[in-house]
């Protein structure tokens, strides 16, 4: 946990340090979006991993009861 917290503030510090330019800032923003468009792909992802996982437990545990 203390590891992820470090990494959050360096990324808030370079950040704030590319600012300073606007060609940077363009690009920061272009890898931003495409930085948040993988985490929404991620997201569907995992959400669609966990339903599955979460109805196969359930199954399990009907199946369980059952014996």
């Amino acid at each position: 946990m203390k590891n992820r917290s470090i990494f959050y503030v360096i990324v808030i510090i370079s950040l704030i340090l590319f600012t300073g330019c606007d060609d940077v800032v363009d690009g920061v923003s272009s890898i931003f979006e495409g930085f948040i468009t993988l985490m929404v792909v991620l997201l569907k992802i995992f959400g669609i991993l966990a339903i599955i996982s979460l109805v196969l437990w359930f199954i399990g545990r009907i199946a369980g009861d059952r014996d």
